[in-house]
């Protein structure tokens, strides 16, 4: 673990970056610090930060239910914040939005976790978010390499002597 307390994995197109994080930031402050990475390229407004919930433990409350609960929401109000952030997730591809004020482990958000970035794109009220965009993984390696022999060919486009 780091000294500000995690790293969070912020993912755009086929680009990651390693955000050094405490749990009780806010989502805007994250903003912050990914726009200085950016080298101010995008101002943290026009930022918005992504996450794929995962299904919680049966009986466990969801990030956004026990954030709600934290910030003093009652169990009506609690509840019809987990549906509407469900309902975002499904809207936006299963990818729930994080809201500004939210603080990082209030969402659920711990070490290692792996958030998606989108940029506001078009001038002014007459834009909009981009999709998130995650590409599939592409090994690095063909997988025809490997199956000629246990250990592959490391003799591959020498000519014999």
């Amino acid at each position: 673990m780091t000294a500000g307390g995690m790293y969070l994995l912020v993912k755009r197109h086929k680009t990651t970056y390693f955000v050094d994080a405490s749990p009780h930031d806010t989502v805007q402050k994250l903003k912050a610090r990914i726009s200085a990475i950016l080298n101010r390229e995008r101002e943290p407004k026009e930022l918005k930060l992504f996450y794929r919930p995962s299904k919680p433990a049966a009986g466990a409350p969801t990030g956004i239910t026990a954030a709600a609960a934290v910030g003093g929401a009652s169990g009506a109000a609690a509840a019809a914040a987990a549906a509407a952030a469900a309902a975002s997730a499904s809207a936006t591809g299963g990818f729930a939005p994080l809201e500004d004020g939210a603080v990082l482990e209030q969402v659920g958000l711990v070490d290692q976790d792996t958030i998606y970035l989108s940029y506001w794109v078009g001038d002014g009220p007459e834009g909009k978010w981009e999709a998130v965009d995650v590409p599939p993984y592409e090994s690095l390696h063909d997988d025809a390499d490997s199956l000629d022999g246990v250990g592959g060919s490391t003799d591959k486009g020498k000519a014999p002597a």
